[in-house]
């Protein structure tokens, strides 16, 4: 034990200092879908109505089996259900993991490659400084527990294809496949190895379809029967409809030569996180591609074996393909995250061939990206006023089963307030209205939620005289107890999706409550 902490003692230095900053620096502000996966999760938001009302038809609260990424939701639910931990902190702790696990995976896959251990140290410190790991780390999503999962079935499944035993497959079919039950994306990975080991153990054809097999057949269960179960679709057009629900949101879509370079910006975005008020950063996406190119012009052209070059290919080339084809976002930056070890990978062996002292001189690459993205993207968020992130706020004397209305006018901006009233404040009695998403008829329905709950409390987030007028209108007695406005820096923000902001951007925020008159509190 004590001869291998030697042996990669400068790997595990990295791990550990990257665990410290991790912890010690927690965003106040995160990406809207933690929130709402985390509001799900403790059942007192359904995640399931936004995209209902994108496609005006009705859709199952999917807060703890999620259609995209259910494995997560579940182990979320039963430890927030089990051991009382919060949803956001148990995704947090996920992430922080699985970021660190998907690490220590990179570092095991160079020695495949063939690389020294401090080639093998840049490549998984590359990836750790990157934005979109750090990203990852903070946010409530699951891709990185699915990456972290992947990576682990990719290294055993390689040692198969390298001559190893029967085993090594075993293992890696089962990692990839509780990957891709974490998250659909995991599929890059898993289908990409499998026609690999069609090409290079043909042979052992039978074993490869039943491990296959297998793999589908729990796929199969946990994506295509188990929803009819525990979501109670009625029809496979109900199922489809859920499971394909972001096809049916509006967003900019691209094409031709649009999608290639919102890819191209996207992929440089998730190395190094582009400041709204650095907007020129972009005219280095070239030059930052023709490193790539020229790196993997380097590895094509080495002695690694051939099932890894092929992994590479298939991925570098065939995961971008796919995505296009199938009409998904470009400019998602989750969508690209698999990709990222490789191309890590690629550039530590690359430097690492082109003389073995450069690595060490390489060795200050990962630590300049992660100073960039920590400072540019953490900080900022990290040390911002928490009374300027959340504007909620009521009397403290006010009952915990008070009902509690949200008008959302600004979805991503107030999915927050409503995860910190409920999960923070233990406000758990909520209702959303939805006038941001096209929900027709919110009014009537608000007036008669109202009518059956005559204590509560109304919050909206902008166009306070549709409110007033409304209240005045029904002849509801309401005063106006607060009216709180902030406006978030870009950088403040974390985001899903890469666009280019002009320099200075400021998001403008509002939140309005509303009390009964009879009671008139002032927080």
């Amino acid at each position: 034990m004590l001869h291998a902490i030697r042996d990669h003692k400068i790997f595990l230095l990295v791990l550990v200092m990257a665990a410290i900053l991790y912890i010690a620096f927690p965003m106040q502000l995160q990406s809207m879908e933690a929130y709402s996966y985390a509001a799900g999760i403790e059942r007192y938001y359904n995640i399931s109505t936004t995209f209902a009302l994108s496609q005006g038809d009705y859709l199952p609260d999917f807060g703890r089996y999620h259609p995209n990424h259910p494995l997560g939701h579940v182990l979320a639910g039963l430890a927030y259900d089990w051991l009382k931990i919060p949803a956001l902190a148990w995704m947090r702790f996920t992430n922080v993991v699985s970021t660190l696990a998907a690490a220590l995976f990179i570092y095991l896959l160079a020695f495949q490659m063939r690389l020294a251990r401090e080639a093998a140290v840049v490549a998984s410190a590359l990836f750790l400084g990157t934005h979109s790991a750090l990203f990852a780390v903070f946010s409530g999503e699951w891709h990185m527990p699915s990456l972290a999962l992947s990576l682990a079935g990719t290294w055993q499944v390689l040692f198969y294809a390298l001559g190893g035993t029967r085993k090594k497959l075993y293992w890696g079919a089962f990692l990839l496949c509780i990957a891709v039950c974490y998250h659909t994306a995991a599929l890059s990975y898993s289908v990409c190895l499998f026609v690999l080991l069609v090409f290079f153990r043909k042979e052992q054809w039978r074993q490869l379809l039943m491990v296959g097999g297998a793999a589908l057949l729990v796929i199969g269960l946990v994506y295509f029967v188990i929803p009819f179960f525990v979501l109670h679709f009625k029809n496979p057009s109900d199922f489809l409809r859920a499971f394909f629900m972001y096809v049916y949101l509006e967003h900019t879509r691209f094409g031709g030569f649009a999608w290639l370079l919102a890819f191209l910006q996207t992929i440089f975005h998730s190395f190094f996180f582009i400041p709204a008020t650095l907007p020129a950063m972009n005219w280095f996406v070239f030059p930052f591609f023709l490193v790539f190119g020229a790196a993997g012009w380097k590895f094509f052209r080495s002695s690694v074996e051939l099932p890894l070059k092929v992994l590479f290919v298939f991925m570098l080339f065939g995961w971008p393909i796919s995505v296009a084809i199938s009409g998904s976002r470009a400019n998602a930056i989750n969508g690209w995250i698999s990709m990222l070890p490789l191309l890590c990978l690629m550039v530590a062996y690359a430097l690492y061939n082109l003389h073995k002292r450069l690595i060490f001189i390489a060795a200050g690459v990962p630590i300049i990206l992660f100073v960039w993205n920590f400072y540019y993207l953490i900080l900022p968020n990290h040390f911002y006023k928490r009374d300027d992130v959340y504007l909620f706020k009521l009397p403290e004397n006010t009952p915990k089963t008070t009902p509690v209305v949200f008008v959302v006018n600004e979805l991503v901006l107030t999915i927050s307030e409503i995860w910190y009233a409920g999960s923070e404040l233990n406000y758990r009695n909520q209702n959303v209205f939805y006038p941001c998403c096209g929900e027709n008829n919110y009014l009537f329905r608000l007036r008669r939620w109202l009518r059956a709950n005559p204590d509560a409390i109304i919050i909206s987030d902008g166009k306070p005289e549709i409110i007033e007028r409304f209240l005045q209108g029904e002849g509801l007695d309401y005063s106006l107890s607060y009216d709180r406005s902030v406006r978030w820096p870009a950088s403040l923000l974390p985001a899903t999706l890469y666009f280019i902001r002009p320099p200075g951007y400021q998001y403008p925020k509002r939140l309005i409550a509303w009390f009964p008159s009879a009671r008139t509190p002032r927080p």
